[in-house]
């Protein structure tokens, strides 16, 4: 016998609407607790959400982490249930149990449209998860630069900070995501901004040996010899970790060979120290 839950999860707007008119209850949920209108926006079965909604479902129903039907639908991308859901007027900034709302949802994996339409229809644009990040920082972080531009287009803070004090550009730039390097930078993010541990984007980025990354940060006046809190700069890094192709590169752009850290240790004591012959070559050389 098909159910409330059942009819939503596969679409069956004809059998659902038949159950609700026989007394269905439109609150009905599944074997695993979710309950139907959720079902039917996880799944954007549009009419199935409409006649729920008509029914009067809780539109502030949560799954056992805090999600709502909003969230889901906009993590999902699922566009026309998150205009339906809007309509009905579903708390937009409700948030889940790791703190995040729809607009944080739908950055985290992308959906543009959806993040375009939470926007026009007053999200809260700074919104902070559990971690602290913003729906910019996680688009960063995750490459989607169209979730980036739409939300830089809306003036989403560009030097917004997570727990550790890494932006959407420190991120972004320390994965290697160019693109949405080049949407922050065009927006003025803080090139040499530091995180908690003292690194801007370019000590991040050789960290990470990600090369691309961090040549287009000098070449857009990153300084190369700014260092963290304990001293070390980005070749300090590149030596300690041996990123070989990055110690190569900072000394053909002329990084300083006698820079300490707060031990003293220049680079070329860092690979004596550390066993890295070929980097103490490319040093001598």
């Amino acid at each position: 016998m098909t159910t409330v839950a059942d009819a939503a999860t596969k679409g069956d707007a004809e059998s659902l609407m038949k159950l609700i008119e026989a007394k269905g209850n439109p609150e009905e949920t599944d074997e695993l607790g979710y309950p139907a209108l959720l079902l039917a926006c996880c799944y954007d079965r549009v009419e199935c959400a409409r006649i729920l909604i008509d029914a009067k479902c809780n539109l502030a129903v949560k799954d056992n982490s805090g999600n709502t039907v909003l969230i889901w639908a906009a993590q999902m991308g699922n566009l026309a249930c998150v205009e339906l859901l809007l309509a009905a007027k579903a708390d937009i900034n409700a948030k889940n149990d790791e703190d995040e709302t729809a607009l944080i949802a739908a950055s985290q994996k992308g959906c543009s449209e959806c993040v375009q339409v939470l926007i026009d229809a007053n999200a809260d644009i700074e919104a902070r998860e559990y971690f602290k990040k913003t729906a910019l920082i996680w688009s960063a972080q995750n490459n989607y630069p169209e979730c980036v531009r739409i939300l830089i287009d809306a003036k989403a803070d560009v030097e917004a900070k997570d727990k550790y004090g890494y932006t959407a550009l420190n991120l972004a730039a320390r994965n290697e995501h160019m693109e949405c390097v080049q949407l922050l930078l065009d927006a003025g993010a803080d090139i040499n901004g530091t995180d908690n541990f003292g690194a801007p984007a370019f000590l991040r980025a050789t960290q990470n040996g990600k090369i691309a990354s961090s040549r287009f940060l000098l070449e857009n006046n990153a300084d190369i010899e700014k260092k963290d809190n304990d001293g070390y700069n980005a070749l300090h890094w590149a030596i300690q970790l041996n990123h070989i192709p990055c110690v190569q590169f900072l000394v053909i752009v002329n990084a300083n060979l006698e820079a300490q850290n707060n031990n003293r240790d220049t680079p070329l004591i860092l690979a004596v120290q550390n066993d890295r012959i070929e980097c103490a070559r490319l040093l001598i050389e």
